[in-house]
C-alpha cells in the first residue's frame, strides 16, 4: 500500500522501520480498526508498502506477500524474463534459494526472480509442501490448489511488472520439480520451459496432456535414493524414472523418439571430479517450441554438491528457450478471401500457411472483423488452417485464441 491509503483513513502513521528497506515499516501509534463488531489491535503491526512509483517488493497471490527480487536493470517499458524457483518437500523459498543461488543470476541476466513457499502440512511433521503430480507431495489430501496460485502469481507480476510473456520459467527442486511438471502440464500456453533437479512428471501420460508445448529440461542424479533416477513410488503412487520422464515430455511435444547424446559432457557436481554429468537431447522433429533434454549426474545423489556453473548453466538453457522463437516474419493482407503478400496473393489461408517464408513463419495483419480495428493475427503452430469463423481463425487442435498487447490472435504453427 502507499501512504495516505488506507493509512490516513485509519487515523495511522507510518515510521520507518530499523532496516534500510524503504519498503518496510512499523504502525507507531496505538489503534485499532472496527469492521462491524470485530477490532483488531494494530501496535507494532508489520505493514508493507511500495513508495509511489517503485517497483513492488512483495505481491500476494492468495496466501500472504510473496517477496520480488527485481534486477537493477528493470525498465517498465522493456518485458523482462520471470523466474519462479519451487523449493523441495519440508523446505522453504528461502531455503531453495540458499541453495541454488539464483539472485545474484537474476541481477546479471536481468530478470524478475520469485522464490515462494508452498503451504503447510495441517497434520503429520506440518511440512512444507506442494501438491505437484499425484505421487509428490499432498500427502494428507489437502485442497488441491497450488496450480491456481502460482497461476495467481504469474498474473499479478504480469499486472505489475512488464513481463515478458514468451520467456515464463519454472526451476524446481525434488517437491518442487514435481510441481513444475504440473504446471507445464496445465499451462501450457503460459510456461515457456521447466527445469527440474530431482523431480518426475505424471506416471500415467494421460494425466498431463498440454495443449501447447513446453521446453523440459530434467537433471538427475543416477545414485538419487530419494527420488529414484529409474522410477518408483512413494507411498504407493508410482512416478516415472528420469528417461521415462523426458521421453514422455518429447513425445508431447512432437519429438522423435530417438536420443541425441553427442553433446559434451558438463560439469554439474562440485563433488564429482571432471565433466561426470551426460547430456540427453530429443531434438529431432521437435516443434521448435517444445525441445526435451535430459542431464544425468553420474553418481550423483538427491542433494548433489552443485558446481559453481550449476546455475548458471540451467539459466543459459532457460534464456535459449523461449516459447516463441526469434525469427523472420512474411506479412501480408487479407481482404474477403484473398490473402498475400505485395508480391504474392494466396488464395487461401493454408495456402499462405504452408508458403515458403524467411524462416517458416507468416503474419497476417488485418481486420478481425471484432471491433473493425486493426489486429495482427499470428500463425505460429499448425501445418493447416481448418476454418474460418465469424472472421476469427480457427486451427488445428494445436492452436489457441490468445491475446498479445491487448490484439485478439491466433497461434498456430506450421
Amino acid at each position: 500500500m502507499t501512504l495516505g491509503s488506507p493509512l490516513a483513513t485509519w487515523g495511522l502513521t507510518l515510521t520507518p522501520a530499523l532496516v534500510n528497506d524503504p519498503g518496510f515499516g512499523i504502525v507507531s501509534e496505538l489503534t485499532t480498526i472496527k469492521a462491524g463488531t470485530e477490532s483488531v489491535d494494530l501496535t507494532q503491526i508489520e505493514i508493507f508498502y511500495t513508495p509511489a512509483g517503485a517497483p513492488p517488493d512483495y505481491i500476494d497471490g492468495g496466501r500472504g506477500p510473496v517477496a520480488v527480487h527485481t534486477p537493477p536493470s528493470y525498465d517498465p517499458e522493456t518485458p523482462m524474463p520471470l523466474v519462479f524457483l519451487l523449493h523441495g518437500y519440508t523446505a522453504s523459498g528461502a531455503i531453495q534459494e540458499s541453495y541454488m543461488q539464483f539472485t545474484p543470476l537474476a541481477d546479471e541476466f536481468g530478470f524478475l526472480y520469485l522464490h515462494p513457499d508452498g503451504r503447510t502440512e495441517t497434520e503429520g511433521d506440518f511440512e512444507q509442501f506442494w501438491s505437484g503430480t499425484d505421487a509428490c507431495c499432498n500427502f494428507y489430501g489437502a485442497s488441491d490448489d497450488d496450480d491456481d496460485y502460482l497461476l495467481a502469481l504469474i498474473d499479478e507480476m504480469k499486472s505489475l511488472f512488464n513481463v515478458d510473456d514468451q520467456r515464463v520459467y519454472l526451476i524446481g527442486y525434488s517437491n518442487g520439480g514435481f510441481m513444475s511438471y504440473r504446471m507445464a502440464c496445465e499451462n501450457s500456453d503460459t510456461i515457456a520451459a521447466i527445469a527440474s533437479l530431482a523431480g518426475a512428471t505424471f506416471f500415467d501420460p494421460l494425466d498431463c496432456q498440454p495443449p501447447d508445448p513446453v521446453h523440459v529440461l530434467q537433471i538427475h542424479g543416477t545414485s538419487d535414493g530419494t527420488i529414484l533416477y529409474a522410477g518408483g513410488d512413494i507411498f504407493g503412487t508410482n512416478y516415472p524414472g528420469a528417461v521415462a520422464t523426458v521421453e514422455q515430455w518429447a513425445a508431447k511435444n512432437g519429438c522423435d523418439i530417438v536420443a541425441d547424446t553427442s553433446a559434451p559432457n558438463i560439469d554439474l557436481d562440485g563433488g564429482i571430479s571432471g565433466t561426470e554429468s551426460t547430456v540427453t537431447r530429443y531434438i529431432s522433429n521437435c516443434n521448435p517450441r517444445g525441445v526435451t533434454e535430459l542431464w544425468s549426474i553420474i553418481g550423483g545423489g538427491h542433494i548433489p554438491t552443485l558446481s559453481a556453473t550449476f546455475s548458471r548453466q540451467i539459466v543459459e538453457w532457460l534464456y535459449a528457450h523461449p516459447k516463441s522463437i526469434d525469427e523472420s516474419w512474411v506479412d501480408f493482407e487479407w481482404s474477403g478471401a484473398k490473402y498475400g503478400t505485395e508480391d504474392k496473393p494466396f488464395d487461401t489461408l493454408t495456402e499462405a500457411a504452408n508458403a515458403t517464408a524467411p524462416a517458416g513463419h507468416v503474419k497476417i495483419k488485418g481486420d478481425t472483423g471484432v471491433n473493425s480495428s486493426s489486429e495482427t493475427l499470428t500463425i505460429e503452430r499448425a501445418m493447416t488452417i481448418e476454418a474460418v469463423e465469424g472472421s476469427v481463425f480457427i486451427g488445428s487442435p494445436e492452436a489457441r485464441i490468445f491475446e498479445d498487447n491487448n490484439r485478439s490472435g491466433f497461434i498456430a504453427r506450421r
